[in-house]
This record gives structure tokens, C-alpha cells and sequence, in this order.
């Protein structure tokens, strides 16, 4: 069994038997929010209906048959496996971080953030997720108030991860994503962040 593999089945244990929404919004690391993404698209690459899609966010389509399908990147993973579905009727077929309440929103964006390796923009997001509405400073308040380690982090992780791999459409440059994805993770989680 591979170390990936081995994470894998320690994180879906941990994570299995928890109320998924609430669980994701009470998240409050880049590491434990980027092991939750990871989970999930790994377990939705095998379902025949899913297909990865790392420029879009969660486009559910029907295919030739009529049968219900979806693209998806790696936040569409949490959006489909561990949130409800937003119920404003308006919600058009593509879903995406705005259609949920900003703590959920600004947590999938940071997800989004990390795929491209920008861990900073990734940390401001999260500090976005975590304040209070009355109280939340604008994006570039938190990117200048980061932390020296995120700083450093964010140096180490931009640009590292190749284009053609964080903007994929293919199911294996997606598991090479996740490959990066958990490289990311053991970093954030060494550090702390």
C-alpha cells in the first residue's frame, strides 16, 4: 500500500460519519480543508458520471441519454460531495463558490487557490471564511497581514505545479494533480497552516 493510499484510508475514516456541511465549515486550516478536497475528488474520479474539469467549478449537464452528469474541478468535488445543493431556483446549471454563504464560498475558493499553488491567496480566503461578516477586512488586508510562514510557504508552492496540470481536463493529469495536492498538504499540516 502507498503512502498516498495509506492517507487516504486514514482521512476517510476520519472523516466518515460527520455531518458533511457542517464539518467542512468548521474547518479551519488550509490543510484540513485541502485534505477534504482530496478525499472527495478521489472518491467522485470513480464514479462513471463524473468527469474532472479544473476550469470550471461544478457544471452538472445531462448526456446523450439523458442521464445526470457533471464536470467538475477540485472544489466541485467538496461542492458535490459535502455540501447541499443551493436552493435558490435561480441557480443556474454551473455552480460555483457564490451560490453558497461567503464562510463556505471563501473556503471552496481558497481550495481553489491551492490548486494553483497560491498558498497565500489560499490563506486569505480562509481568514475571509473565519471573520465575521461585520467584521471581515477586504482580501488584500489579510495578503498583507499573512504570516511570515504562509509567506514563505506561498514562495515555495507558486509556480511549482505545473499549468497543464492545476488547468486539466484528463482523469490522469487530475491524479497527478492530487499527487501535488498531497505534497501541498503534508507541507501545510507540517507547518501548521
Amino acid at each position: 500500500m502507498s503512502n498516498f493510499d495509506k492517507w487516504m484510508e486514514n482521512e476517510t475514516s476520519r472523516l466518515r460519519g460527520m455531518t458533511k456541511p457542517k464539518l467542512f465549515i468548521e474547518m479551519n486550516t488550509l490543510h484540513e480543508i485541502l485534505a477534504a478536497a482530496i478525499v472527495d475528488m478521489t472518491a467522485v474520479l470513480k464514479l462513471p458520471n463524473v468527469t474532472p474539469n479544473m476550469v470550471t467549478w461544478y457544471d452538472k449537464e445531462e448526456d446523450d441519454e439523458g442521464q445526470p452528469c457533471c464536470e467538475l474541478c477540485l472544489a466541485g468535488a467538496v461542492m458535490y460531495s459535502r455540501l447541499p445543493e443551493p436552493d435558490d431556483p435561480d441557480t443556474p446549471e454551473c455552480i460555483d463558490p457564490s451560490d453558497y454563504d461567503s464562510p463556505i464560498g471563501f473556503r471552496l475558493e481558497a481550495i481553489n487557490s491551492m490548486r494553483r499553488g497560491d498558498i497565500l491567496d489560499a490563506y486569505a480566503f480562509l481568514e475571509m471564511a473565519k471573520t465575521k461578516p461585520y467584521c471581515r477586512q477586504s482580501l488584500y488586508f489579510y495578503l498583507d497581514h499573512a504570516p511570515d510562514h504562509v509567506r514563505n510557504m506561498n514562495q515555495k508552492w507558486r509556480g511549482y505545479i505545473p499549468s497543464e496540470v492545476y488547468q486539466t481536463k484528463d482523469k490522469l493529469q487530475t491524479n497527478v494533480l492530487l499527487e501535488y495536492m498531497q505534497l501541498l498538504q503534508d507541507d501545510l499540516k507540517e507547518a501548521g497552516i
